[in-house]
């Protein structure tokens, strides 16, 4: 990630920024994303592991809270180059030392290796299980449960990531200034934290699979019938701070009802597997926006780009009700 940033301090052309920002820091993103968002869930077995999961995960929101706005100041006065470079030095003062006290509680198909060697087999083991062991089992692939998990990341996430690129610019057309909606911007992401940490607590109350559904369903909701109808700041600040409260849950959610299909030993293979046909959606949904904006709303009317992120919400909600059903037809059941 570091890499990346430097290198795209000194991009000139479009596919360097391609390369540099798309490709070289998604790589290294994502390695650390994952290992960060998989490990807390290994050590909290039995009890609040959606807390735990949330609060770990909430860092995303925390960061945007405050990193948002101080980026928007550099931009501004320093211009890309000097706002990279002190982007490259925050994740190397931080990130680093963060990354070293990473540890595993499960062990991986080395650590297992090396055991076997030392002092063999354990009981109820035996050398049938290595030659089943994959560096990818997409066999979890034929359970319905995991696929419908999966699709619905992929609608969810398509407009999921929608109001945090386009408030700002939604808000600028409307006539807030330029620092005013990057603190938009900061909220969603300062109350996404929040909402992460509270539905994770209450994912141990009522079910993982609950809560990824209410906090889908309401996120949609905000989207359709306040985002719509936000014509001025105050409307604004209310959605920035509703939308980031209630759509933050679903990243952290995910992980714990991965938890509940999978179990925990493939929770690694899992959250990748799920996390790529986020990806996907992302990749589909922003893209998507711009080009609504562009053709459509002719750079000016987003209630074609508002719609399109709460249809395909909304697409995903259904799907996770499904989910819901499937796993227990009762609906007031803890699942």
């Amino acid at each position: 990630m570091c890499l990346a940033l430097v290198a795209t301090a000194f991009a000139t052309s479009l596919w360097q920024f391609y390369f540099t920002q798309g490709l070289l820091y998604g790589m290294g993103g994502s390695l650390t994303y994952f290992a960060g968002l998989s490990l807390p869930a290994q050590w909290f077995i039995t009890r609040n592991r959606g807390l735990v999961t949330g609060i770990a995960i909430s860092g995303g929101g925390i960061g945007g809270l405050w990193m948002s706005p101080i980026i928007s100041s550099i931009l501004l006065s320093k211009g890309l180059r000097w706002t990279m470079l002190a982007l490259a030095i925050a994740h190397l003062v931080l990130l680093m030392p963060v990354c070293m006290l990473f540890r595993a509680r499960i062990e991986s198909g080395r650590q297992r290796a090396k055991r076997i060697q030392r002092f063999g087999y354990r009981k109820g083991e035996s050398p049938e299980q290595d030659k089943k062991r994959k560096f990818v089992d997409f066999s979890i692939m034929r359970d319905t449960r995991f696929c419908m998990l999966f699709v619905a990341g992929i609608f969810v996430v398509s407009g999921y990531f929608t109001p945090f690129y386009f408030i700002s610019s939604y808000a600028q057309q409307h006539g807030v200034s330029t620092s005013t909606a990057s603190l938009m911007v900061g909220l969603m992401n300062g109350f996404s934290a929040v909402g992460r940490i509270v539905m994770g607590l209450v994912s141990d109350r009522i079910g993982p699979i609950n809560a990824l559904f209410i906090s889908t369903f309401a996120a949609t909701l905000t989207l359709l019938f306040i985002w719509t109808f936000a014509k001025t700041t105050a409307v604004m600040f209310v959605f920035s701070i509703l939308y980031g409260l209630c759509c933050g849950a679903y990243l952290s959610s995910t992980v714990s009802v991965s938890v509940a299909i999978c179990g925990l030993n493939r929770l690694a293979v899992v959250a990748g597997i799920i996390y790529a046909g986020m990806a996907v959606g992302s990749l589909i949904g922003s893209p998507t926006s711009g080009a609504i904006l562009s053709t459509i709303g002719h750079n000016t009317d987003y209630t074609g780009v508002i719609l399109w992120s709460g249809i395909v919400m909304l697409i995903g909600t259904a799907i996770l009700f499904a989910l819901k059903y499937k796993t227990n037809k009762n609906m007031f059941v803890k699942v």
